[in-house]
Protein backbone atom coordinates (compact mmCIF):
# COMPACT_ATOMS: atom_id res chain seq x y z
CA UNK A 1 0.00 0.00 0.00
CA UNK A 2 1.25 3.47 -0.90
CA UNK A 3 2.39 5.78 1.86
CA UNK A 4 1.86 9.51 2.02
CA UNK A 5 4.96 11.49 0.99
CA UNK A 6 5.49 12.87 4.52
CA UNK A 7 5.38 9.30 5.87
CA UNK A 8 8.27 8.40 3.55
CA UNK A 9 10.23 11.62 4.03
CA UNK A 10 9.38 14.12 6.75
CA UNK A 11 10.60 17.03 4.60
CA UNK A 12 7.72 16.45 2.16
CA UNK A 13 5.11 17.92 4.48
CA UNK A 14 1.61 18.30 3.11
CA UNK A 15 1.51 22.11 3.42
CA UNK A 16 4.78 22.36 1.46
CA UNK A 17 3.47 20.12 -1.31
CA UNK A 18 0.27 22.17 -1.50
CA UNK A 19 2.28 25.38 -1.68
CA UNK A 20 4.30 24.13 -4.67
CA UNK A 21 1.17 22.65 -6.31
CA UNK A 22 -0.60 26.01 -5.93
CA UNK A 23 2.29 27.70 -7.73
CA UNK A 24 2.00 25.16 -10.55
CA UNK A 25 -1.77 25.67 -10.83
CA UNK A 26 -1.48 29.44 -10.75
CA UNK A 27 1.27 29.56 -13.41
CA UNK A 28 -0.68 27.24 -15.68
CA UNK A 29 -3.92 29.17 -15.21
CA UNK A 30 -2.23 32.49 -16.09
CA UNK A 31 -0.43 30.97 -19.09
CA UNK A 32 -3.68 29.43 -20.37
CA UNK A 33 -5.34 32.84 -20.15
CA UNK A 34 -2.63 34.27 -22.45
CA UNK A 35 -2.76 31.35 -24.90
CA UNK A 36 -4.18 32.46 -28.25
CA UNK A 37 -3.84 30.04 -31.19
CA UNK A 38 -5.44 32.62 -33.53
CA UNK A 39 -2.42 34.87 -32.94
CA UNK A 40 0.03 32.05 -33.63
CA UNK A 41 0.42 30.43 -30.23
CA UNK A 42 0.88 26.68 -30.26
CA UNK A 43 1.54 23.89 -27.77
CA UNK A 44 5.29 24.58 -27.91
CA UNK A 45 5.01 28.26 -26.95
CA UNK A 46 2.48 27.42 -24.23
CA UNK A 47 4.77 24.73 -22.82
CA UNK A 48 7.78 27.06 -22.88
CA UNK A 49 5.86 29.82 -21.09
CA UNK A 50 4.63 27.38 -18.42
CA UNK A 51 8.06 25.90 -17.85
CA UNK A 52 10.07 29.12 -17.68
CA UNK A 53 7.53 30.85 -15.44
CA UNK A 54 7.47 27.83 -13.15
CA UNK A 55 11.26 27.90 -12.75
CA UNK A 56 11.36 31.63 -12.08
CA UNK A 57 8.41 31.76 -9.72
CA UNK A 58 9.50 28.78 -7.64
CA UNK A 59 12.94 30.35 -7.41
CA UNK A 60 11.44 33.70 -6.38
CA UNK A 61 9.08 32.11 -3.86
CA UNK A 62 11.97 30.12 -2.35
CA UNK A 63 13.53 33.31 -0.95
CA UNK A 64 12.82 33.40 2.76
CA UNK A 65 11.73 29.75 2.89
CA UNK A 66 14.41 27.50 4.37
CA UNK A 67 12.64 24.40 3.07
CA UNK A 68 12.39 25.42 -0.63
CA UNK A 69 15.29 25.96 -3.02
CA UNK A 70 16.15 25.72 -6.69
CA UNK A 71 19.29 24.44 -8.34
CA UNK A 72 19.77 25.42 -11.98
CA UNK A 73 21.63 23.06 -14.26
CA UNK A 74 21.90 25.61 -17.08
CA UNK A 75 19.47 28.27 -18.27
CA UNK A 76 16.52 25.90 -18.44
CA UNK A 77 17.47 22.78 -16.51
CA UNK A 78 16.52 22.89 -12.85
CA UNK A 79 15.57 20.92 -9.80
CA UNK A 80 13.41 22.15 -6.97
CA UNK A 81 14.37 20.96 -3.52
CA UNK A 82 11.92 20.55 -0.67
CA UNK A 83 14.37 20.34 2.18
CA UNK A 84 17.14 18.09 0.85
CA UNK A 85 14.77 16.19 -1.46
CA UNK A 86 15.20 16.95 -5.19
CA UNK A 87 11.96 17.07 -7.17
CA UNK A 88 11.34 17.41 -10.89
CA UNK A 89 8.14 18.24 -12.72
CA UNK A 90 6.50 16.28 -15.48
CA UNK A 91 3.41 17.22 -17.51
CA UNK A 92 1.80 13.98 -18.59
CA UNK A 93 -1.20 11.72 -18.28
CA UNK A 94 0.30 9.16 -15.94
CA UNK A 95 -1.78 6.30 -17.36
CA UNK A 96 -0.38 6.95 -20.86
CA UNK A 97 3.01 8.39 -19.94
CA UNK A 98 5.87 7.72 -22.29
CA UNK A 99 9.26 6.62 -21.03
CA UNK A 100 10.61 9.99 -22.23
CA UNK A 101 8.08 11.92 -20.12
CA UNK A 102 9.23 10.25 -16.90
CA UNK A 103 12.87 9.92 -17.92
CA UNK A 104 15.42 9.93 -15.14
CA UNK A 105 18.87 11.11 -16.11
CA UNK A 106 22.11 9.83 -14.61
CA UNK A 107 22.91 13.39 -13.44
CA UNK A 108 19.60 13.83 -11.57
CA UNK A 109 20.35 14.43 -7.89
CA UNK A 110 19.20 11.65 -5.60
CA UNK A 111 18.12 11.88 -2.01
CA UNK A 112 18.57 8.90 0.22
CA UNK A 113 17.99 8.98 3.97
CA UNK A 114 21.70 8.38 4.58
CA UNK A 115 22.44 11.46 2.40
CA UNK A 116 24.25 9.26 -0.12
CA UNK A 117 23.97 10.88 -3.54
CA UNK A 118 24.63 8.28 -6.23
CA UNK A 119 22.79 7.06 -9.30
CA UNK A 120 21.36 3.58 -9.47
CA UNK A 121 18.72 2.27 -11.89
CA UNK A 122 16.63 1.17 -8.90
CA UNK A 123 16.91 4.46 -7.00
CA UNK A 124 13.59 6.16 -6.34
CA UNK A 125 13.14 9.74 -7.60
CA UNK A 126 10.34 12.13 -6.60
CA UNK A 127 8.30 13.71 -9.40
CA UNK A 128 5.36 16.10 -9.50
CA UNK A 129 3.03 14.75 -12.19
CA UNK A 130 0.86 17.47 -13.75
CA UNK A 131 -2.18 16.36 -15.72
CA UNK A 132 -3.70 19.13 -17.83
CA UNK A 133 -6.58 19.98 -20.11
CA UNK A 134 -6.08 20.95 -23.77
CA UNK A 135 -5.24 24.55 -22.78
CA UNK A 136 -2.56 23.53 -20.29
CA UNK A 137 -4.49 24.21 -17.08
CA UNK A 138 -3.76 21.74 -14.29
CA UNK A 139 -6.57 19.26 -13.75
CA UNK A 140 -4.69 17.13 -11.26
CA UNK A 141 -1.28 17.25 -9.61
CA UNK A 142 0.25 14.22 -7.99
CA UNK A 143 3.59 13.44 -6.42
CA UNK A 144 5.16 10.04 -6.47
CA UNK A 145 8.38 8.08 -6.57
CA UNK A 146 9.70 6.66 -9.83
CA UNK A 147 12.66 4.56 -10.90
CA UNK A 148 14.58 4.76 -14.16
CA UNK A 149 13.13 1.39 -15.14
CA UNK A 150 9.52 2.66 -14.80
CA UNK A 151 8.39 1.51 -11.37
CA UNK A 152 6.03 3.79 -9.44
CA UNK A 153 5.17 3.91 -5.75
CA UNK A 154 3.74 6.24 -3.12
CA UNK A 155 1.63 8.15 -5.61
CA UNK A 156 -0.32 10.89 -3.84
CA UNK A 157 -2.80 13.39 -5.29
CA UNK A 158 -2.39 16.90 -3.95
CA UNK A 159 -5.85 18.38 -3.32
CA UNK A 160 -6.92 21.46 -5.24
CA UNK A 161 -7.35 24.48 -3.00
CA UNK A 162 -9.12 27.18 -4.98
CA UNK A 163 -9.01 29.50 -1.99
CA UNK A 164 -5.25 29.79 -2.50
CA UNK A 165 -5.51 31.10 -6.07
CA UNK A 166 -4.05 34.53 -6.48
CA UNK A 167 -1.95 34.49 -3.32
CA UNK A 168 1.14 33.92 -5.43
CA UNK A 169 1.19 36.74 -7.97
CA UNK A 170 3.48 36.24 -10.95
CA UNK A 171 4.04 39.98 -11.27
CA UNK A 172 6.23 42.08 -9.02
CA UNK A 173 5.03 42.83 -5.51
CA UNK A 174 2.66 45.76 -5.51
CA UNK A 175 3.31 48.88 -3.46
CA UNK A 176 1.30 49.59 -0.33
CA UNK A 177 -2.13 51.04 -1.08
CA UNK A 178 -2.55 54.80 -0.73
CA UNK A 179 -5.61 56.37 0.82
CA UNK A 180 -7.23 58.96 -1.42
CA UNK A 181 -9.65 61.61 -0.24
CA UNK A 182 -13.20 61.33 -1.41
CA UNK A 183 -13.71 63.62 -4.44
CA UNK A 184 -15.44 66.92 -3.68
CA UNK A 185 -17.68 66.88 -6.70
CA UNK A 186 -21.44 67.22 -6.57
CA UNK A 187 -24.01 67.25 -9.34
CA UNK A 188 -24.47 71.01 -8.81
CA UNK A 189 -20.74 71.60 -9.27
CA UNK A 190 -20.63 69.45 -12.43
CA UNK A 191 -23.63 71.39 -13.85
CA UNK A 192 -21.90 74.70 -13.03
CA UNK A 193 -18.68 73.56 -14.77
CA UNK A 194 -20.62 72.52 -17.87
CA UNK A 195 -22.55 75.85 -17.94
CA UNK A 196 -19.35 77.83 -17.49
CA UNK A 197 -17.77 76.07 -20.51
CA UNK A 198 -20.69 77.06 -22.79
Amino acid sequence: MDQKPWEVCSDLQEDRLKFVADIIRHVRRESAALYNPEDGDGPWSLGCRNYERLINIIERESHGKSWLSVKRKNNLGFWAFIGPVPIKFCKTDLMNASAEALKINSDDPVYQPQNVFEFDESTWHWRFIIETDEFGEALRIRIGQFTADGNVKNLHEIPMDDSAWGIIPTSKTLAEPVEIEKPKVSLKRVAKIINDEK
